[in-house]
């Protein structure tokens, strides 16, 4: 019950204040920034590939919807980030149906090594 009133006393927290408010509605154009930018090829580096770091644009639209809920410009944001990891798999469905898969398991769990998928 600990946790449950200390995420609860963060919500309050971070619908209160607007600095953390704006953090958190950037935290979704991330994954979007890295997409584009390594398509055009100024982050041509590994570190920056849009597959290892998918997590990125689910988790925070998670976040997203979870401490600010649901209005208009949320839900276009959470939009963005869905369109990108639905063409993310339609790409990857080139590598057979195991990799939308794989794909779809290092968006939930970003810890787990690729080459273990």
């Amino acid at each position: 019950m600990v946790i449950k009133e200390n995420i609860s006393n963060l919500k309050t927290l971070i619908q209160k204040n607007k600095f953390l408010k704006v953090i958190i509605m950037i935290l979704p154009l991330i994954y979007p920034t890295i997409f584009v930018l390594n398509i055009n090829g100024i982050l041509s580096n590994e570190l920056f590939n849009p597959i290892p770091l998918v997590w990125i644009g689910f988790y925070s639209s998670i976040i997203l919807i979870y401490f600010l809920g649901l209005n208009l410009i949320n839900i276009l944001l959470v939009l963005i980030n869905v369109c990108i990891i639905l063409i993310l798999m339609f790409i990857s469905m080139m590598g057979g149906v195991g990799a939308p898969l794989s794909l779809t398991i290092k968006m939930i769990l970003p810890f787990i090594p690729l080459h273990w998928l």
